[in-house]
Parts: structure tokens; C-alpha cells; sequence
């Protein structure tokens, strides 16, 4: 609707937010810290939001549309393995990536009572199996600086981890 309207505009498309990876903490009763999400191998162009701020300021300072849209993803596809080893060194923690069965996760998920069970569940299941592993190059060409990598993000970000380590412990005393 936007393009039939004969005006200039850009549409930015983030693939998947780094910071989404906070919510995955889990920690047991003997205090081992996981990631859990049932993606087994799979991988994810994820950004930092820091990039699509950064991009879409400089969309809007250059004065210049795109007329179109830009995909933003990382540099590059990532692991949750990799994910878990960034935050460890961060956070001065181990923490354990794990990929719990998809059927077993997404039964969790409607037992806790979430409303997008199956939406989760899903965008899971899109990762495991390939299909949400995409890299564009758009940050670099709109900003000039390439997309920061999840190390990048885990360094600028120790507080947002370390409180959602906190967290997940808090929720396991409680629980």
C-alpha cells in the first residue's frame, strides 16, 4: 500500500533480535545454567538491535528512500552453541547450550499457559530445520560499519545477561 502511494519510503525487516536469546535461561537445582530451545543444530541470522537503530537512523538522516525493503541479519548464521559460549565468557559463567525435544518443549509451553505455544513453537522448528538461516549485507550498505557478531553484542550487553542469569535463578528458587 505504501509503494502504490507514490511517496519515498524504507521498510526495515530484522530477521531475529539478539536480545531474544536472553529469555532462554534455565537453572537447576544443583545451579547449572542452560539455554534451552529446541533447535538442535540449527542456526539464525540474528541482529543486535543496536544495528537496526543504527540503520534506520542513517535511512533517516540520509534523506535518500530505498523504496523497498532491507532484511537486517548478522554477519553471519549462528549456533546457539555459539550464543551460550559468548555469553559464558561475558558473564564469567558456564553455561550449557541444550535442545530439549520440540514436542516436549512445545507441551511445556501450553502447560505453562502461553497463548503463541504453537507460534514458538514454529519459529523453533523454522530454525531446527535450516529455513530461518539468512545473511544480508544491508547494515553494512546503509550504515558503512558491517552488523555487530553475537560476541559484540554479549560485551556491550553483561549487565542484560547477568541480571537474565539472576532472573532464571530467582524463577528456580522459586519454582
Amino acid at each position: 500500500a505504501i509503494a502504490k502511494m507514490d511517496v519515498g519510503y524504507s521498510v526495515v525487516r530484522p530477521n531475529y533480535f539478539m536480545d531474544g536469546f536472553l529469555d532462554l535461561f534455565k537453572v537447576d537445582s544443583s545451579g547449572n545454567i542452560t539455554m534451552e530451545v529446541p533447535i538442535g543444530d540449527g542456526k539464525i541470522g540474528a541482529i543486535d538491535p543496536y544495528d537496526i537503530a543504527e540503520t534506520s537512523a542513517a535511512l533517516l538522516a540520509g534523506g535518500i528512500p530505498l523504496n523497498g525493503h532491507a532484511l537486517l541479519t548478522g554477519t553471519e548464521n549462528i549456533s546457539m552453541n555459539r550464543v551460550a559460549d559468548a555469553f559464558a565468557s561475558v558473564s564469567g559463567r558456564k553455561i550449557t547450550y541444550v535442545s530439549p525435544d520440540p514436542a516436549t518443549y512445545r507441551a511445556a509451553l501450553e502447560i505453562e499457559g502461553s497463548a503463541s505455544a504453537g507460534d514458538i513453537a514454529d519459529i523453533y522448528e523454522e530454525v531446527r530445520s535450516g529455513t530461518a538461516e539468512m545473511v544480508s549485507n544491508e547494515v553494512e550498505r546503509i550504515t558503512g560499519t558491517p552488523a555487530r557478531s553475537i560476541e559484540q553484542f554479549a560485551s556491550a550487553n553483561v549487565a542484560a545477561i547477568n541480571a537474565a542469569i539472576s532472573g532464571a535463578i530467582s524463577g528456580a528458587s522459586v519454582g
